[in-house]
């Protein structure tokens, strides 16, 4: 089997399982647990498998009872790494306790939502909290679940739970101080809430011409600046206290270095200068928040960290 080399500073890196596929199908969703010692992993062939960060082995490698693809894992804190949750494109969004595991890889969800319309696009935990999962969804919901409630879930009009978007939601992402959320859409609006109370702070149009796939707070600005990727190759930048009436932004900063779908987000804790990108061109970006926001030529760039494109 051929593997792809990343091009970088740092040398190549190739990724490989004893020479097999890790998954049967598509890797959509990967996820660390809090101690960094494990990673969770779904995939297109429904399952949910958990590997050794130190070893690269796979640990253990469960049916999910999905019936579509799985989009998106996490791991539940604070449960000593023994409930992981899964949502997927047959709308539900699954937890498992991974000690309950049977001979035949087979689990018996501990609990199993079925509140979404359309497929579960990302899950959302909170640091320190076990009880609670949030999902994303392409019918243009975000959805709390509580682990101590039961899980069948009420009509829309009646669900205390449910936070909304006119398109296909596609990221959700928390502050530091885990009290606010912040969603992309389809619709490309950037929405800021409020945890607490449940309630939509700020809508933002935000100029992308294309889905928004990632959003992130930018730490150390007391949550006024945001990062925004989308469809459109573009990187957007916001500071939420120069919002308008009218919910428009002109953006702070805007990147335009990519030439295909900008797909992730990544800053670093503490450091309010640089926010990182992946896209589908097949290169990782740093943006300096300090420096001009206009790109050189690919060849000339020097914060193109990682480039999987062919020469």
């Amino acid at each position: 089997m051929r593997v792809g080399r990343l091009k970088s500073s740092i040398g190549p890196i190739v990724y490989k399982h004893g020479g097999k596929l890790a998954h049967q199908g598509c890797v959509n969703t990967i996820a660390w647990n809090s101690k960094r010692s494990l990673l969770i992993s779904g995939s297109d062939d429904t399952r949910v498998n958990v590997w050794s960060y130190e070893s690269h082995k796979l640990l253990q490698s469960i049916e999910s009872g999905h019936t579509l693809n799985i989009f998106c894992t996490k791991f539940v804190p604070e449960t000593c790494d023994d409930l992981v949750a899964s949502g997927a494109a047959d709308t539900e969004v699954r937890l498992f306790n991974l000690s309950r595991t049977q001979e035949d890889c087979n689990i018996t969800p501990s609990a199993l939502f079925q509140c979404h319309t359309r497929r579960v696009k990302k899950l959302a935990v909170e640091p320190g909290n076990p009880n609670v999962v949030w999902s994303a969804s392409e019918d243009g919901t975000l959805r709390q679940h509580d682990l101590r409630e039961v899980t069948s879930c009420p009509p829309a009009g009646e669900c205390r739970n449910i936070l909304a978007h006119q398109g296909c939601v596609n990221t959700i992402a928390w502050n530091s101080k885990r009290s606010l959320l912040i969603s992309g859409s389809d619709d490309t609006r950037v929405n800021v809430w409020s945890y607490e109370s449940r309630k939509l702070l700020q809508s933002i149009e935000s100029g992308h011409t294309l889905n928004i796939f990632c959003t992130k707070f930018v730490p150390e600005t007391c949550d006024d600046l945001v990062a925004s990727g989308a469809a459109d190759t573009e990187v957007r930048l916001f500071n939420l206290s120069r919002t308008q009436e009218d919910c428009n932004i002109t953006p702070s900063a805007l990147f335009q270095c990519h030439t295909r779908r900008v797909k992730k987000l990544a800053v670093e804790p503490g450091n309010p200068n640089v926010v990182w990108s992946a896209t589908e061109d097949g290169t990782l970006r740093q943006h300096d928040l300090r420096e001009v926001t206009s790109c050189p030529p690919a060849g000339e760039c020097r914060n193109i960290l990682v480039s999987m494109t062919h020469p």
